[in-house]
């Protein structure tokens, strides 16, 4: 089998509170960026990537006793994150409740599926077959063709 690359894009969102996260973006192992002190509210990605793949998110620099401020309610008003707004694979957007199932986000060795990341920990999503259509079908990713 020959290797084949396909484009993935996505968007991250930064919540500021005492600075941002840091978040280490790593494709099957391999580091695609590092990224510090984001100052920006979101940021876009694309990258060429080699399926079958893992996509982790290594996320870092969250003081839980600093980080998040609530008001006299108790109603968070400000909280350091960092949020999976949005994802594409070979130019098919991921639907919303697609994205939620297949991001597993590990923190303390809990597991949950969420895309949005307020704590230390990891994120990961898999795309573990050989051809973007027969993920996009496997995850039940239907789309308009």
């Amino acid at each position: 089998m020959i290797p084949s690359y396909i484009n993935l894009t996505f968007s991250l969102e930064f919540g500021q509170c005492n600075g941002s996260m840091s978040v280490d973006i790593l494709d099957n192992e391999q580091r695609l960026v590092f990224l510090e002190n984001v100052a920006e509210k979101s940021l876009d990605f694309n990258y060429n990537i080699m399926l079958p793949n893992r996509i982790k998110f290594n996320l870092a620099n969250k003081n839980t006793n600093r980080d998040t401020k609530v008001d006299k309610q108790g109603a968070v008003i400000a909280d350091k994150y960092v949020r999976l707004a949005n994802m594409s694979l070979g130019g098919v957007p991921i639907k919303p409740v697609t994205l939620f199932k297949i991001c597993r986000y590990t923190v303390n060795n809990q597991i949950k599926f969420d895309t949005y990341w307020g704590f230390n920990g990891s994120a990961e999503i898999d795309f573990c077959e050989d051809n973007f259509i027969k993920w996009h079908l496997k995850s039940n990713n239907l789309f308009d063709l």
